[in-house]
Order: C-alpha cells, then sequence, then structure tokens
C-alpha cells in the first residue's frame, strides 16, 4: 500500500497516524508515509480515483503533479465529450472540462494522464482564481522562464468561448514577467 485512505486504514487509525506523524496529507482523505519520496507519480496517483478514464490531469492539479507545488483540493480534467465521471465522495472536488480534441499528455501514473506543464500553466490561469493560480504558476515560470511566451501563446490561442477572462490571464503573465528577473514580456 503507497498510499492511506479513511476507508483503508479505517477513519480512527488513518487520523490517528496523520496526528501521530506517521502519515502526511496529500489531498482531502489521500495521505503517504512520511517515508515516502513525493515523486510525480505518487502524486498522480492520490488523484487517480478522481479522473475519469479517458481524461487528462491539467491546471493546478496538473501543476502540483508536475512540480509538487502547492496541492489543490480542485482536479481540473479535460478529456472528451462522452467522457465517464465517476462518483467524486472525497473532500476533494473534480472540474470536468471536455473537449473534443483533448491536449497531448504524459502517463504519468497507472490510469493517470497529465497534460505538459506549459499547458498546466495556462489552464490553470484560466480555470482557476487568480488569487490561486499566480503563486504556483510564478514559481514554475521562476525556473523555466522561456516557457512564460509558450504559456500566452496557448492562451491566446484558445477560442475566446473558452477563454474565461483572457484578460486577467494575461495581465497575470505580464505581472510575473515583471516581477521576475529574467523572464521575458509576455505579448
Amino acid at each position: 500500500m503507497l498510499l492511506a485512505t479513511a476507508p483503508t486504514l479505517g477513519r480512527h487509525g488513518y487520523e490517528r497516524a496523520l496526528r501521530e506523524g506517521h502519515l502526511r496529507q496529500l489531498l482531502p482523505g489521500v495521505a503517504a508515509p512520511i517515508d515516502l519520496p513525493l515523486t510525480p507519480g505518487i502524486r498522480a496517483l492520490a488523484v487517480a480515483h478522481l479522473v475519469p478514464r479517458r481524461g487528462v490531469v491539467t491546471g493546478l492539479a496538473g501543476l502540483w503533479i508536475h512540480t509538487g507545488s502547492q496541492p489543490t483540493t480542485t482536479i481540473d480534467v479535460i478529456g472528451p465529450r462522452e467522457m465517464h465521471r465517476p462518483d467524486v465522495r472525497a473532500g476533494a472536488s473534480l472540474r470536468v472540462r471536455t473537449h473534443v480534441a483533448c491536449a497531448p499528455a504524459t502517463p504519468v501514473a497507472p490510469g493517470v494522464a497529465v497534460t505538459d506543464p506549459l499547458r498546466c500553466c495556462a489552464d490553470a490561469l484560466r480555470f482557476s482564481a487568480a488569487a490561486h493560480a499566480f503563486s504556483p504558476v510564478q514559481a514554475f515560470l521562476r525556473c523555466n522562464p522561456a516557457g512564460l511566451d509558450g504559456v500566452a501563446a496557448m492562451v491566446a490561442a484558445v477560442p475566446p468561448t473558452r477563454r474565461g477572462d483572457a484578460d486577467a490571464v494575461l495581465t497575470a503573465l505580464r505581472a510575473i514577467a515583471r516581477e521576475s528577473p529574467g523572464l521575458t514580456e509576455a505579448a
């Protein structure tokens, strides 16, 4: 057993293991042994029960899987229109966005595919509140300054009806560029 949940350990056992420091919580209701290295594969397994078949994780959850940035309780998943939505009862929520053509994805763990980090950044800015998305995206772009233009281009390529608040996204990208030495200004 790599990950622990309240059903697998019993609610009292799960809470006791967290309280005594044997487990660390990854997401609401999902924890890992304290000595287990938190790799992208382990983080992907933590969301596996939420991801519909043929779904691809993106946004803040995808960025968390790739980089270990701050965890999120909302899992953004993109996929085809006929994608099955699992019954979600855990503390995390699931936002499913259907697209006819899904973004290229990388399998990270059995049954879990994640979009590339640049697409995760673009989707985090499109799908999440700016207050939640700004810090993780800024942290990723500080380590990958060449990615700013790619993220801006991905956002600009989205049809206006699916952009959300595109102006706010581009403003956030420009703010990241101003605050981060070495990042180029997004057009």
